[in-house]
């Protein structure tokens, strides 16, 4: 059989890489609680509004997972992701993803910057949009007529668009 498959020219070889399908772990109580206290001083979302979700976490991302009497069944399957991807270690910082802040950022109180029709064209074009925000710097939710367009990070009176790159196009 190897000869025969040295003689197919057309042949492509098929490589498995070993993926991990296993259900991902719940957030150690530290973990969690860092998590939903930056949360909390950051876009002033209370804990409490995630009281009712799992946050798991696979590598340096965590997703959220409503709690329910179905998940103990469903722990034995294999898995490629579950939940809403919310968040992201980028370097010293906790990234929530747009999705998450598309869900939960209409209940921000903080750390939300309204656009004007011309930074939202500007950052819907990648480009960062000045501005004079004495906030600490950071992740921001950008918003506009009360839609949550996603997020930007703060730095310098500068917001850079942090889109997804499909959002900017």
């Amino acid at each position: 059989m190897t000869d025969h498959y040295k003689k197919q020219s057309d042949s492509t070889p098929i490589v498995w890489t070993r993926s991990d399908f296993s259900w991902p772990a719940s957030a150690n109580p530290d973990e969690r609680a860092r998590i939903f206290a930056y949360l909390e001083e950051r876009f002033g979302l209370p804990v409490k509004l995630f009281d009712d979700f799992l946050l798991v976490a696979k590598k340096d991302s965590w997703s959220l997972l409503k709690k329910s009497t179905w998940l103990e069944p469903a722990a034995g399957f294999k898995t490629v992701s579950i939940g809403l991807k919310s968040f992201r270690r980028i370097g010293e910082y906790i990234k929530p993803t747009t999705r998450f802040m598309q869900v939960f950022g209409v209940q921000a109180q903080k750390s939300r910057y309204d656009l004007n029709e011309s930074e939202l064209a500007r950052i819907m074009a990648n480009e960062p949009i000045e501005v004079e925000w004495p906030i600490e710097p950071g992740y921001v939710i950008l918003a506009h007529q009360d839609h949550i367009i996603g997020l930007g990070f703060l730095k310098f009176n500068r917001i850079q668009p942090q889109l997804p790159r499909q959002k900017t196009k």
